[in-house]
């Protein structure tokens, strides 16, 4: 259900139903991945499940470890299916495109493993670097945008404006890490996951917790002034991938508000979905 709020706040018109069904899917597929190269995997593992995903083929799946194999072939299912109804409605092959972003993707969740395994803090711009790939963003983005009617809309030229990259849907990656990193830094870190924005910056600078914290905020103010010129702009990226850009940023803040919304859900977001969903806000019509 946590993974659907994510969906459902980047899309929530009632005619987007079958894309929120579909970036759930991958959201899904998306978290556990992400638990194994933070958790799960050994280093060694995880370089070959990187290439594994360069690969992208079933025969590859073979010479993964077994726990690994279920997911890998998930997401190809997943990827190559959606491009296939892409194609079916207007004849554009965008598996190349999904395909990339899952192995810029895999790759960002590499690097940081490294680091890891390196006992290896960067600076906090070294980190937001990668960082801004690895909380899946631009994936995120661009599954919604294919999935949106199923690419009735699509064409070339939008495609390749909605590159990796592209600054709409860097800040709008960058606003989600931050808030992310703000509200399970500390869950995180007593784990022993790989250092966030907070420590990165605590480190570098010698700073307290709460200093970093404050530090942290000011990025996403100044991101969200980056953003909103942004998607003030006249240019080539489509006018839904702006919206949902923005609308992806909101839902971070929302989900992270009071801490780790996605970890610990039994509190607020629980609260919320039960609104959202259960329990919405009724609306009365009168009877003429």
């Amino acid at each position: 259900m946590e993974n659907y709020l994510w969906a459902m706040g980047i899309n929530y018109e009632p005619r987007f139903s079958e894309c929120r069904i579909g970036l759930t899917k991958f959201v899904c597929i998306l978290t556990i991945i992400d638990d194994m190269y933070d958790v799960y995997g050994f280093l060694d593992e995880l370089e070959h499940f990187t290439q594994a995903v360069c690969r992208w083929n079933m025969e590859a799946k073979e010479e993964l470890p077994e726990y690994m194999k279920p997911v890998y072939a998930a997401m190809l299912k997943f990827g190559n299916e959606l491009a296939d109804n892409v194609f079916k409605n207007n004849g554009l092959d965008v598996l190349p495109y999904i395909k990339k972003e899952w192995v810029n993707l895999c790759k960002s969740y590499l690097v940081e493993a490294r680091w890891f395994y390196g006992g290896y803090t960067p600076t906090l711009q070294e980190y937001l670097d990668n960082a801004w790939t690895s909380v899946g963003g631009p994936g995120a983005l661009l599954h919604a945008y294919l999935l949106q009617g199923l690419g009735s809309h699509l064409t070339k030229t939008s495609l390749e404006s909605f590159k990796h990259g592209s600054e709409i849907v860097y800040w709008s990656s960058l606003m989600t890490r931050l808030s992310d990193d703000l509200g399970t830094s500390k869950a995180e870190s007593e784990r022993g996951d790989v250092a966030k924005a907070v420590e990165c910056y605590m480190e570098e600078k010698g700073t307290s917790e709460e200093e970093a914290q404050h530090y942290i905020n000011d990025l996403i103010c100044y991101s969200w002034k980056k953003m909103n010129e942004e998607s003030a702009k006249t240019s080539m990226i489509p006018k839904s991938v702006v919206k949902m850009s923005l609308n992806m940023a909101r839902t971070a803040h929302s989900i992270f508000q009071h801490g780790d919304g996605i970890g610990t859900s039994i509190g607020v977001t629980k609260d919320r979905l039960i609104s959202l969903i259960a329990n919405p806000i009724p609306i009365y019509h009168e009877h003429k």
